[in-house]
């Protein structure tokens, strides 16, 4: 007996010894893991300043681990009372634990020594840096200051190249301006002003406006001339030239007392103005709605054959027909709506690709279920809606057939997904009723009638199964409609039918008013089963 006590009580020193074991080395690891923080070498002034403010949170951090150490030390005290040996492993886990905060105030001081010598050697850097910047700033001050003595149109790709390069230099410029900004509010210093380092990019603002749209326009406009007709882009020249033209209006403000300046902008305006006529002509005759049919048109309108790849081959084969402006911007104009019909025309089409009627399993009725029709008919609601605006617009005498089949196939396909869902409603309601052989025995008739429309329905969901696709099984069959729509006749008829005998056994025992139709049709249906019946006696005759 006294054998197993002290068996009993080793294991209980045990449990109480891993236990503190436990707490201890939990302990070393946190404090293990605030002295690598606080011993992150720091490889700039963020990160130096991060770890000051991280010692800064440790004091909170030690004090709740010497709650963890006493936590501890409680197990600990317990073993001591009763003499149980710590091993070597484990009496070295314990005093680390407990010499981890003295151990971290030292690593702490050492640390912060560090810092100080780490934040001088960063503010020597960024001293030195400030002078080679001074001197950076310095120089492109007078770079830009000195823009101005460019004046030479034959150059300017060069000098857009070269203003593009100062832009960038100066944004690098102001970058840095914002970089020593912050390192001198980090070392407590005060925050000097670089207002000259944006002041430049103000400065240079408008000589980079002008060169770079002086050098953009003129590439453009000679790639427009050299490029086939049938590669320009009507409404990226429409853009361009509209662009332009409002960006030399405000240079013609900006430099009013520079001539030399002036000279290039009046330059490049009259340029652009000169080009802005061919604009809405060659913007017409780009529009992708161009068809055979419309250049016959516009070709008998002009009295000349007007025709890409034979009679337009560049822009130069555009000049001659600006004075046909109106008569060209007219044919072009029906093109663009007629483009728009097709357009939308084909959106519509491609909309019913990938949407499939969910057709699945019932029960065991070894037939299936129509689900998730909201979709579908959200977007035949929707394609109904636009195919109605369609067939108003006075630019659809091209589609006029296209339209009226695509309303009839939408139209046949919401009435054949109205009377789905209706037959399959009655359906499922009817199913369960006249697969009873006690129902169909008292309602051979009915039950007839619904067989028929069942065989039907099966049909149905089956040649959905096979093609859920919602477009092509509701266009594809020709009766399909006219069998639904049947179908809900004689099940209407079914499910009179099903209220006047409900009606005659309710006569024939008053009690049975106490019970619902599905109540009521479960007792009749299961009559042979008095296990079935049972459950409703009670309401029958309470």
């Amino acid at each position: 007996m006294a054998n197993k006590c002290q068996e009993l009580a080793k294991l209980v020193m045990d449990l109480i010894n891993k236990c503190g074991r436990l707490r201890a080395n939990k302990v070393r690891e946190e404090f293990a893991g605030i002295a690598a923080r606080c011993q992150k070498k720091p490889t700039s002034v963020e990160i130096l300043y991060a770890n000051k403010d991280y010692i800064k949170t440790v004091p909170e951090s030690v004090a709740e681990l010497n709650v963890q150490i006493s936590d501890m030390n409680t197990y600990y005290n317990v073993l001591e009372i009763f003499q149980y040996g710590l091993n070597d492993e484990d009496f070295k886990s314990k005093w680390d634990a407990i010499g981890w905060p003295k151990k971290l105030q030292g690593i702490i001081e050492a640390v912060n020594a560090n810092l100080e010598v780490e934040a001088e050697r960063f503010r020597e850097i960024m001293n030195v840096d400030q002078e080679q910047f001074l001197k950076d700033v310095d120089k492109m001050q007078r770079t830009v200051a000195t823009f101005s003595k460019h004046t030479d149109l034959a150059n300017v790709g060069e000098i857009a190249a070269q203003v593009k390069i100062l832009q960038k230099t100066i944004r690098e410029l102001q970058d840095k301006a914002q970089d020593f900004n912050k390192k001198q509010m980090l070392f407590g210093e005060d925050v000097k002003n670089y207002k000259n380092v944006f002041d430049m990019s103000r400065e240079l603002q408008p000589y980079a406006l002008l060169w770079i749209t002086s050098n953009d326009w003129l590439t453009y406009h000679q790639t427009w001339h050299t490029d086939p007709f049938d590669a320009l882009d009507g409404e990226e020249i429409e853009r361009i030239v509209t662009n332009s033209s409002k960006t030399m209006l405000q240079l013609s403000k900006t430099f009013k007392d520079k001539p030399a300046m002036m000279k290039i902008v009046e330059e490049i305006k009259k340029q652009v103005d000169e080009f802005k006529p061919v604009v809405p002509v060659v913007t017409a005759l780009r529009n992708p709605g161009m068809k055979d049919r419309h250049w016959d048109t516009l070709s008998e309108s002009l009295g000349t054959e007007v025709r890409p790849k034979e009679t337009l081959n560049t822009l130069s084969d555009v000049y001659p027909l600006v004075e046909f402006k109106e008569k060209i911007v007219k044919t072009c104009e029906v093109a663009a709506k007629e483009w728009d019909i097709e357009s939308r025309l084909n959106d519509m089409y491609g909309g019913w690709d990938n949407k499939k009627f969910i057709i699945e399993d019932y029960k065991a009725t070894k037939t299936y279920i129509v689900k998730g029709t909201d979709e579908i008919q959200q977007l035949l609601d929707e394609h109904l809606n636009i195919t109605q605006q369609l067939s108003f617009s006075p630019f659809k005498a091209f589609f006029t057939e296209a339209i009226d089949k695509w309303e009839f196939n939408l139209n046949l396909m919401n009435e054949i997904l109205e009377q789905w869902l209706e037959c399959q409603r009655a359906w499922l309601y009817l199913e369960p009723i006249f697969s009873s052989d006690d129902i169909a025995v008292q309602l051979p008739v009915l039950s007839k009638k619904f067989d028929k429309v069942n065989q039907t329905w099966r049909k149905i969901m089956g040649m959905a199964h096979n093609n859920p696709a919602a477009l092509s099984f509701c266009t594809n069959s020709n009766k399909l409609l006219e069998q639904l729509t049947d179908a809900n006749k004689a099940l209407e008829v079914v499910q009179k039918g099903l209220q006047d005998y409900l009606g005659e056994k309710r006569q024939c025992f008053a009690r049975f008013y106490f019970l619902s139709d599905e109540e009521l049709l479960e007792i009749l249906s299961q009559s042979k089963d008095p296990v079935a019946i049972q459950p409703h006696l009670k309401k029958i005759f309470e």
